[in-house]
């Protein structure tokens, strides 16, 4: 009796064995095929370099000019110096949408002015002046926005606007957890000239790596003016890629971008990508001659209380 029960045990312990070895069989099957749609790709240069300022970036050579990012990254550096040496100040209506954790919130229409100020220093970021004035959608219209840097304790002034308590008016840390609340980036950021300088930031990361496709168009258009258009797209997720395809348009006449968008992959295969932010500069004009009363709440234009 002892033996035949042994005998069945060892029996049963075999076909375990057998079983446990083919399921490792079939997962690791399983990950070398995965491996093999998207093997893991060299990085194209052998050490990671420092990310720098744009400013800094323009006095040292590329470290790698073969990329394919590399001629949008010279384009954008190109137009960045201009911004920086020629434009002091400029107006527009600012199209907004952007995901704020994980929703995708709906358009809104901005209509800014901004001043750059001027500093000696190449590489110390200049002071700007902003004011803000929603157009839409109807929860935000009539809201206005007030932030001028070194001034109020680096607060922004911010009057409510919308159906509700419209009249309310608050300072805000521009990085507190309530101005962040619907944006994705603080207003210390705002900008077009900040807007290039996170983009080069970006395309300094991205370049350490393969699995890049760039397009530049120079016939694009908006709003029927003649445009320098950039794609950039990474074909396979990666952790270390930011969004799945981006685009930008510079204006030809005014050297300025105009428009940016970032898509993320989308959820299953066959959908579209899914959108994570867009600007849209639209009635753009430059060097204005904004004064300090443009960034003044006792502007009597402007719906701020009057001190």
């Amino acid at each position: 009796m002892c033996r035949m029960l042994s005998r069945r045990l060892f029996s049963y312990a075999l076909r375990i064995a057998s079983v446990v070895g083919l399921l490792v069989l079939q997962a690791n099957s399983q990950a070398n095929s995965q491996e093999s749609q998207h093997p893991a790709v060299e990085s194209p240069v052998n050490k990671v370099f420092k990310i720098v300022s744009p400013e800094e970036l323009l006095t040292r050579p590329m470290l790698v000019r073969d990329h394919a990012l590399a001629p949008a990254l010279d384009l954008a550096l190109q137009r960045y110096t201009y911004i920086r040496n020629n434009v002091s100040d400029y107006t527009c209506t600012l199209v907004k949408r952007e995901q704020v954790n994980d929703t995708l919130r709906e358009y809104e229409h901005i209509y800014i002015k901004v001043r750059r100020g001027r500093t000696k220093n190449t590489k110390v970021k200049p002071p700007i002046s902003i004011y803000m004035k929603y157009l839409s959608p109807k929860a935000l219209r009539g809201r206005e926005v007030l932030y001028v840097t070194d001034e109020n304790n680096g607060d922004a002034l911010v009057r409510n606007g919308g159906r509700r308590a419209s009249y309310l008016e608050v300072w805000l840390d521009p990085h507190g957890d309530l101005a962040m609340r619907d944006n994705r980036y603080p207003i210390t950021e705002f900008g077009i000239e900040n807007l290039l300088a996170r983009l080069i930031q970006v395309a300094q990361e991205e370049i350490q790596h393969g699995e890049c496709e760039v397009n530049i168009f120079d016939n694009a258009k908006l709003d029927g003016r003649s445009c320098t258009a950039i794609e950039v797209r990474h074909p396979v997720r990666r952790d270390y890629f930011l969004y799945h395809v981006a685009r930008i348009l510079f204006d030809n006449s005014s050297q300025l971008p105009v428009h940016y968008a970032a898509y993320t992959w989308p959820d299953s295969p066959g959908e579209s990508p899914r959108l994570l932010e867009e600007y849209t500069y639209r009635n753009l004009q430059i060097n204005v001659g904004l004064t300090d009363e443009d960034f003044s709440r006792e502007n009597t234009k402007y719906g701020f209380r009057k001190n």
